[in-house]
């Protein structure tokens, strides 16, 4: 089996007035939010209502998939899906086609399709996990740090409601000096 190597990306959850917060860290407003009821289920339960729209003319949408309670730590499997796109396709059939009057290629024949119904196209992923206030995560394709800390912003002030909506964050990647020995380095 092959082995893939990403990077593991840090961010620390820096509020702009933690008094906004009485106290509570990111991975407790996280576990708050994931516990937060409708009336019957808690929102661990409901991936339907894990889903937040990006708002761009793409039609983009953030799913929170699989999502954990560590004890130590809360875990996140972040989806951004797009509807109504087409992914290009190779049909494995070869076929001969004249590509010019001094060409002619065997070739596979390239199509684009729709998603089947019922599910969408995966433009990236992210998966995080938060403790403390600390967030480490590794992406892949189209999301971004940037799309990671909107979701977490609509997790706590829409989907959970367990945060002031006027609270302002930043997700700073550079760890604080006072709790390192000194330069990390790279981690391998």
């Amino acid at each position: 089996m092959a082995n893939a190597y990403h990077m593991v990306h840090y961010r620390r959850f820096t509020p702009e007035d933690a008094t906004l917060l009485n106290g509570k860290t990111l991975e407790v407003l996280c576990r708050e939010a994931l516990n937060t009821e409708n009336g019957t289920t808690k929102l661990w339960a409901r991936p339907e209502d894990r889903v937040f729209d990006v708002g761009d003319s793409d039609g983009r949408k953030i799913f929170l998939n699989k999502v954990a309670d560590l004890s130590s730590a809360v875990f996140g499997e972040m989806c951004l899906a797009q509807a109504k796109d087409l992914q290009a396709l190779l049909k494995m059939e070869a076929s001969e086609i004249e590509l010019s009057d001094l060409t002619t290629a065997t070739v596979y024949d390239l199509n684009e399709s729709e998603a089947p119904k019922g599910s969408q196209f995966i433009r990236g992923l992210a998966y995080w996990l938060a403790i403390g206030d600390h967030v480490l995560f590794v992406k892949t394709h189209s999301m971004t740090p940037d799309l990671v800390s909107q979701y977490l912003d609509w997790l706590l002030k829409t989907g959970g409601a367990v945060a002031d909506p006027a609270l302002s964050f930043a997700l700073n990647a550079e760890f604080d000096k006072t709790m390192t020995a000194g330069d990390i380095g790279e981690i391998r």
